[in-house]
Formats: structure tokens, C-alpha cells, sequence
């Protein structure tokens, strides 16, 4: 059995993300974490559908460099987080997780600062060793469409996933998968609507 799964953690951690995961942010907040010296109060980054994670420094600013310095702007927004094995923590190299610019339709469209997405991204992490693979893409795509917020955001994964060669049946489950987030998406609007007042 999986360490992991013996000791399940309340937060995101490296053994969480054998391959990428696109996470959908809901908002950052300050939290009481046991820490090596007791508990210490530190950041926290939620996500739509999965643990929250703990937000040390250098990932923070890897996502400020796409939205801006402003949590506020991050809700809504996708960011792929991943295991880089060469984190070091003081002179040991341990492992950890990391954050970059998802590959997909996400930061580089709607961040406040897409005019340098590009060029912000390439500051936040070197490039995979390797392309991901197909079965990769087909799972980046399903957990965008699980995490979109809106109608806009949910179709911009879609025309992504049209770019890549799926199979027929990665086709097929990510249009069934297209069309539950489409009716989730349209529900929820449909919830914040208020009733119009009768006519006298």
C-alpha cells in the first residue's frame, strides 16, 4: 500500500501528482499549519474539486507573475501543478511541488498580464523533460472542463481539445464530459438568478 494513502495529508503534496494536474483556484487563505516548530500560520491555495495546497513563496510569485499580485484575480483561473524532483529543501535534494502556466487554453488568455505570459512562464519552471503523452492531454482536458467556472472558460477548452488528435473514445468521453460541465455551468447561473417581481 501507497504511503499516501496510509497517512493521507490534509494538503496537496508531492506524491499527489505522479503526472500534471490543471487545477481550477478558488481563493488563498491564512491558515494554522503544524510546521517543524509547532504551528505557524501560512497561506493556503484552494482549488475547485481537490485538497488545498500549501502556498510557500516561490510558487506564489510563479502565479503572480501570470495574474498579478492580487489573490483576488486568481479565482476563476487554471494553473498546472507538478512533482520537480530536484526542490531542494536546504542542502538535500527532496522533491516537491511546483506550479507553471497550463499548457492548455488558461493563463496565457486571461491573465491581467497576457501580453507576457509567455515570457512569465518560461521564468517559472524549465520545460518537461518530455511532451505529454496523449492519455496526459486527454486527462488535462477532462480536469478543465471539471474545473471550468464559466460558459466562456469551458468553451476555450473545448477549441483546445479539438487542436489535439484524441482517439474516438477520448473524443467521446470528453464531449459527454463537455456537455455535464456545460449543464453544471448553466444550473448554477440559472440558481443566482433572482425571481422577477410579479406584475400588480
Amino acid at each position: 500500500m501507497n504511503l499516501n494513502e496510509m497517512f493521507p495529508s490534509n494538503y496537496l503534496s508531492k506524491g499527489d501528482f505522479p503526472t500534471p494536474r490543471v487545477l481550477m483556484m478558488t481563493k488563498v487563505t491564512k491558515e494554522e499549519v503544524w510546521r517543524k516548530n509547532g504551528k505557524q500560520m501560512t497561506a493556503v491555495l484552494h482549488f475547485q474539486g481537490s485538497k488545498p495546497m500549501i502556498l510557500n513563496k516561490t510558487n506564489a510569485l510563479a502565479i503572480a507573475r501570470v495574474y498579478g499580485p492580487d489573490t483576488t484575480a486568481w479565482i476563476g483561473k487554471p494553473i498546472e501543478i507538478y512533482h520537480d524532483p530536484n526542490v531542494m529543501l536546504g542542502r538535500d535534494r527532496k522533491g516537491g511541488i511546483r506550479v507553471r502556466t497550463p499548457t492548455g487554453p488558461g493563463a496565457a488568455s486571461t491573465g491581467p498580464r497576457a501580453g507576457a505570459a509567455k515570457a512569465a512562464s518560461a521564468l517559472i519552471v524549465p520545460p518537461p523533460a518530455a511532451p505529454p503523452t496523449l492519455e496526459q492531454r486527454h486527462a488535462q482536458l477532462l480536469a478543465g472542463f471539471d474545473g471550468a467556472l464559466t460558459e466562456e472558460n469551458l468553451r476555450a477548452w473545448g477549441r483546445w481539445g479539438k487542436l489535439v488528435p484524441f482517439t474516438e473514445r477520448q473524443q467521446e468521453e470528453a464531449e459527454d464530459r463537455f456537455h455535464d460541465a456545460l449543464a453544471r455551468i448553466t444550473q448554477g447561473q440559472s440558481a443566482t438568478r433572482r425571481p422577477e417581481k410579479a406584475s400588480a
